[in-house]
């Protein structure tokens, strides 16, 4: 196994699970610091559409388990998003992007999840579920936990960085 980013075979297995499938195992590259999975076989090009990750799904319920990492993520990188233009790849429920709201001049995500939809249209937040949909170009654009999750990382990194 290789790193999905710069190929190296020099990695470590990282502890923790993987939400949707425990059975997967999770490393980072001691190169380059990606994070990765074992494998990518459970992910067809409609995984994380209808992913069904929150079995009874609760909206609501999702964003207060989050709700942490939300606030937690955003005092990190709020001085580096003050007034600027910002899209979250891989946004999830908002939360952060909510957190956002208060400081940014835009917000905007992309998720493909398409439960997200109505919620990210009643707390007015921008959404995208196709990288080559955005004609928009925004200063800083995050993304937690989601590139470990790509089978083809530079493909993204490659769109992302032109957005």
């Amino acid at each position: 196994m290789n790193c999905n980013l710069c190929n190296s075979h020099n990695y470590k297995k990282r502890n923790g699970s993987v939400r949707d499938n425990k059975d997967l195992e999770i490393f980072e590259c001691c190169d380059c610091g990606l994070v990765f999975l074992s494998e990518y076989k459970h992910i067809d090009d409609k995984f994380y559409e209808n992913s069904k990750m929150h079995k009874e799904f609760n909206f609501q319920i999702w964003r207060n388990q989050t709700l942490e990492d939300d606030n937690r993520r955003f005092e990190f990188i709020r001085n580096t998003i003050t007034n600027k233009k910002v899209l979250d790849f891989g946004s999830g429920n908002g939360g952060f992007l909510l957190n956002a709201k208060s400081v940014t001049k835009e917000i905007a995500g992309v998720e493909l999840d398409d439960a997200v939809k109505s919620f990210y249209q009643k707390d007015e937040i921008k959404l995208y579920k196709d990288l080559d949909k955005i004609t928009d170009k925004y200063d800083v654009i995050t993304s937690f936990h989601v590139i470990e999750h790509l089978k083809n990382p530079i493909e993204i990194l490659e769109k992302l960085k032109v957005i």
